[in-house]
């Protein structure tokens, strides 16, 4: 099964349509045979601000009908959202796309969007009812992988490579490795504060950790990461993404 899931419900129609003018300026027509109405969910949404979603919808429709009423609708589980208004696209024949934002908090994973449509002709007539509902995958906004095992260099340095990743359009507000070794009092820790360009792609990132005065050794260690993300305009907390793991030093 492909990511990128279709659902189509209207009315078979054919209608003449006239298409951009092209470079010898010869006047054409083609034939859109379609639906009265199409919608298309990306089955890939994404996290918003406070855990909103953020998923991605087009819509079309033939020219000489117009988007009465469109609405959406989010669930996860057993939390749905209220019904919420959505702009009306233009009755074109062509794609238009639009972003959808949940009115609620969900958590990042498999969601359900429903998109439902009312297409009425121009000239007047009954209206035609248009729905999709499709699943979607809410990526996070911001992730870290910890490695499974960590390297033990001369004078007890502990070397990390991990990766990790922001989305646009938010900015990092903090993003640190910690590293514990050990019970107290004998504990061996250290910790870094690093940086991260939020552009959506894994960027590997290397490291070395040092405790002092209890140094680190080889057997067992735990890492934990935190990246904290803001708004860029209002710079409202957007998300805090936290990861943690046992690792085997050697």
């Amino acid at each position: 099964m492909t990511r990128a899931l279709w659902f189509v419900l209207g009315l078979a129609l054919t209608a003449a349509v006239a298409v951009p003018l092209p470079a010898d300026g010869a006047v054409r027509l083609t034939t859109y045979a379609g639906a009265v109405a199409e919608l298309h969910v990306d089955a890939q949404a994404y996290e918003g601000q406070r855990g909103t979603i953020l998923a991605g919808l087009r819509g079309r429709c033939l020219p000489g009908y117009r988007v009465a009423e469109l609405t959406a609708e989010f669930s996860q589980g057993d939390v749905v959202t209220p019904v919420m208004q959505e702009q009306p696209f233009p009755c074109d024949g062509l794609w238009h796309r639009q972003r959808v934002t949940s009115l609620e908090a969900f958590e990042p994973g498999p969601a359900t969007l429903t998109v439902r449509a009312s297409v009425v002709p121009l000239g007047g007539g009954a209206a035609q009812p248009v729905s999709t509902t499709a699943a979607i995958y809410v990526r996070p906004a911001a992730k870290i992988e910890l490695p499974a095992t960590v390297e033990l260099r001369p004078h007890a340095v502990v070397k990390v490579t991990l990766r990790a990743r922001c989305d646009a359009p938010w900015v990092l507000q903090d993003f640190s490795i910690t590293a514990r070794q050990g019970e107290f009092p004998s504990i061996a820790s250290d910790s870094r504060d690093l940086d991260l360009t939020c552009d959506g792609v894994l960027h590997p990132i290397t490291l070395w950790l040092k405790s002092s005065p209890v140094p680190f050794h080889a057997g067992w260690l735990r890492l934990d990461g935190s990246i904290t993300l803001l708004d860029p305009e209002q710079f409202d907390p957007v998300t805090q993404a936290t990861s943690t793991r046992v690792v085997r030093v050697g």
